[in-house]
């Protein structure tokens, strides 16, 4: 949006709720090439002024004064907007991430690629692939085929109704989203999986407590002892596991003695979707979207040594 001095505005909300509004602007891009020299993007992008609804991780910087973790959205979706779609064919329709966990309110860097410079599958990382593909409802969000989840290596049994997207009301299905902080189930779903999570503390005389905390549903009292005492948990996806085993990556730390299921459960008058994976569960595996060949490749990786 534009007024009459020529300013634009844009403003963006994701289905977590989280806000970024700003300045839109035409800008030059440049970036290192492979020939060893620059090459520049004349490129539409829009300048973060406002971040809201990031927590329990980002945008709490302001509450102190201090500088919000967030300053914006980088968009990659399949729109034409996006800045994937401006790359045009420099950019090849691929990109590829490794996230770091996120711990203590420090978020830390690391690398993007884009084109030839996006792949995956070094010195023996073993490779998966799930076809990766648009719906007509929603044609910049990457969907995925969700067949099941799984607790502590134990499947949940979902069936292939449970996370099928439905072409006659545009509902349903299951898309990856590195902007959504947390990967969120319609909470039909989350319960089901927060009942396997449950049972799999109780044998550690770890019991649920009352009540929410911040904006988890499901917590506990005490912490386990030891880290092989918290449980994995796996997302099979259409032809690839991906396993989530790292306990700050399923978990979140919410006092010295109580600890959340890392998980957003979303209520059925919101949820137009059945499952958003997030960011935090995406941590220490490199992916890779090649948006052309329609697909999502995923390695485990060291994602700080910034490879």
């Amino acid at each position: 949006m534009c007024d009459d001095a020529g300013l634009c505005t844009y403003k963006d909300q994701y289905i977590s709720e989280s806000v970024t509004s700003g300045v839109l602007a035409k800008e030059r891009f440049t970036v290192n090439s492979d020939n060893d020299g620059l090459e520049s993007f004349n490129m539409i992008m829009g300048c973060g002024t406002n971040q809201v609804n990031f927590e329990p991780f980002f945008g709490l910087g302001h509450r102190r004064r201090q500088p919000d973790v967030i300053a914006g959205i980088l968009g990659l979706d399949g729109n034409p907007r996006s800045f994937l779609s401006q790359l045009g064919p420099a950019g090849q329709g691929k990109f590829a991430y490794c996230l770091k966990p996120y711990t203590d309110g420090t978020a830390l860097s690391t690398y993007l690629r884009f084109g030839s410079d996006a792949r995956t599958g070094g010195e023996g990382q073993q490779v998966y692939q799930t076809p990766l593909f648009f719906h007509r409802y929603d044609p910049g969000a990457y969907y995925l085929n969700l067949e099941d989840i799984g607790v502590a290596e134990i499947r949940i049994r979902f069936q292939n109704r449970d996370f099928q997207y439905k072409e006659d009301t545009g509902r349903g299905g299951c898309f990856i989203d590195s902007g959504s902080p947390l990967t969120s189930l319609h909470e039909a779903h989350f319960d089901r999986v927060a009942e396997k999570v449950v049972a799999h503390f109780q044998g550690l005389d770890i019991r649920p407590l009352a009540g929410r905390r911040g904006q988890f549903d499901l917590c506990f009292s005490p912490k386990p002892k030891a880290v092989k005492d918290y449980p994995t948990m796996t997302f099979h996806f259409q032809h690839a596991d991906f396993v989530v085993d790292s306990p700050d990556s399923v978990f979140y730390s919410f006092s010295n003695n109580e600890f959340c299921l890392g998980l957003s459960r979303v209520r059925s008058e919101y949820a137009y979707m059945n499952v958003v994976f997030g960011a935090v569960q995406q941590a220490r595996k490199r992916i890779l979207y090649d948006v052309m060949g329609g697909t999502l490749s995923f390695a485990k990786d060291e994602c700080e040594l910034a490879s």
